[in-house]
């Protein structure tokens, strides 16, 4: 046959068992009968096995060609959530297995694998699956063409990755009142799942006290589980002598005269304010030697609610070296 090209060929209708074709196989062109495609291409789903592996194994899942068998291997405590085709293109199926969400992930476990044949999966059906530790749950594996394949899961106690809490340890810390222990928290794996903090109290016992606050006393540590509050107010201790007022280089200049004085001779009169002094209190002034010396100056003072008065024959200010209130 003289060398033409494709596009000037005639066209085929179908592929026989007796039509050959050219390809190139390990580097060398080889002819390749119709009916060698045929099979490649009606390769079919003839039976599932399912098989348990370690449970720290990866899933797995293969399909051998030549027998029809796809054999899928689980580890042994993960059930299938639901098996769905996700793409086809031509004649290549893809098909997810998601499993059971264990406690411990977040998203569950998913794997794919494909088939590329003219029978494909419709859907797994429930027989019976309690999902019972210990148990096995069966399913139907149910294809296009009809037939239909049992599924067995086993059903293990936690699961590949389960884990719980085996103890609350202290890590560090006394227990003593007013510290802090810090304790973390021990997973069934060995691991350590994270650790929190504890305050201690002195008891746990206490209650606002009733009695009011004592005044002075013989010291003692104390037995009442009482506390006080924040605004209790200890009474004033009536058998100590209050602090005396003090107060030095007072400045006196304000003198009013009195029509009737109250030291004879001694006509003016200067109001001193002293924060705290009553009329019941003692004063004593105590002036400079030249104002002494002067005679000018009443050597006696009186109280007065908010200050002490002072007395003089002269209307002159004057500094005050010291004024003493006894309380």
């Amino acid at each position: 046959m003289a060398d033409s090209t494709i596009g000037s060929l005639p066209a085929a209708s179908e592929i026989t068992s007796s039509d050959l074709f050219v390809l190139e196989q390990n580097g060398e062109a080889k002819k390749l009968l119709g009916s060698i495609l045929e099979n490649y291409l009606n390769r079919n789903i003839l039976d599932v096995s399912v098989s348990a592996v370690a449970p720290t194994a990866n899933p797995t899942v293969d399909f051998d060609a030549a027998t029809g068998t796809l054999e899928i291997g689980l580890p042994r405590g993960i059930g299938i959530a639901n098996i769905q085709k996700t793409s086809t293109t031509g004649l290549i199926d893809t098909y997810t297995i998601t499993l059971d969400k264990l406690p411990s992930q977040q998203v569950a476990t998913s794997f794919t694998f494909v088939v590329t044949n003219a029978k494909s999966i419709n859907r797994v059906v429930a027989v019976s699956a309690a999902h019972t530790p210990g148990t096995l749950d069966t399913y139907n594996i149910e294809y296009n063409d009809g037939t239909t394949s049992p599924l067995e899961i086993y059903n293990g106690a936690n699961g590949t990755h389960g884990v719980s809490i085996s103890s609350i340890r202290k890590k560090s810390g006394t227990g003593a009142g007013g510290s802090t222990d810090v304790y973390e928290v021990v997973l069934s794996n060995g691991d350590v799942g994270g650790e929190f903090s504890v305050y201690n109290g002195s008891d746990g016992q206490g209650a606002p006290g009733s009695a009011l606050p004592l005044m002075n006393g013989t010291a003692a540590v104390g037995t009442s589980e009482g506390y006080s509050r924040e605004d209790h107010v200890h009474p004033t201790d009536t058998t100590r002598q209050a602090t005396n007022i003090y107060r030095t280089n007072i400045s006196a200049s304000s003198w009013e005269q009195q029509s009737t004085p109250t030291y004879s001779g001694y006509t003016y009169r200067c109001a001193i304010p002293i924060t705290d002094v009553t009329v019941n209190m003692f004063a004593i002034v105590v002036f400079a030697p030249a104002q002494v010396v002067s005679g000018n100056y009443a050597p006696v003072c009186d109280t007065y609610a908010g200050g002490v008065y002072v007395y003089s024959k002269v209307n002159t200010a004057i500094t005050i070296p010291t004024i003493a209130v006894l309380r």
